[in-house]
């Protein structure tokens, strides 16, 4: 049993929706999940899930849960942190949101940006993580700094075409 962490050992008929709800509560006050999130983490707890779905239904009804919402809030944190495109997908489905709410919150989150295309865009987040790890403008990288950038670059997710404007051009 990990720290602070209560974990029911009842059964289904023993466990209130009140018990889950005050549950789902607690961890909506910490930050926004993802209906798919909350519902692993109360999952987990061991409530069973003729109480978590009904609970569920309720929070998204009123508004405590809402997926398209925290989605963009993510997306908006993962940006602001120079992650690329495909590893902020991949963060967000392991949160538990499905491909198209994942789609649309990138794009809004990119969009916010009126002046540039997406494109453009992410060369610009790009090129700040390349200068934040590395202390220095991309075009001043000597070849085995380009090459450990590019492989950075790859890993937070951005493409090879980006990598290879900022590094290379």
């Amino acid at each position: 049993m990990g720290f602070g962490k209560r974990f029911v050992k009842k059964g289904p008929d023993e466990v209130t929706e009140l018990q889950v709800e005050t549950r789902a509560m607690h961890i909506l006050g910490v930050r926004d999940h993802a209906r798919a999130e909350l519902r692993k983490k109360l999952k987990q707890r061991g409530y069973p899930d003729v109480r978590i779905d009904p609970v569920l239904d309720r929070l998204e009804e009123t508004g405590y849960v809402d997926d398209e919402r925290t989605s963009r809030v993510f997306a908006r944190a993962l940006v602001r942190d120079q992650w690329g495109p495909m590893r902020i997908r991949q963060k967000m489905m392991v949160k538990g949101f499905d491909g198209d709410t994942i789609a649309d919150a990138i794009h809004e989150v990119i969009e916010e940006d009126e002046d540039k295309d997406e494109e453009e865009t992410w060369i610009e987040t790009a090129t700040a993580r390349v200068r934040q790890k590395f202390r220095k403008e991309p075009n001043e990288l000597e070849k085995d700094e380009k090459e450990k950038a590019f492989r950075h670059l790859t890993y937070r997710g951005y493409s090879g075409s980006v990598s290879r404007a900022v590094l290379f051009t």
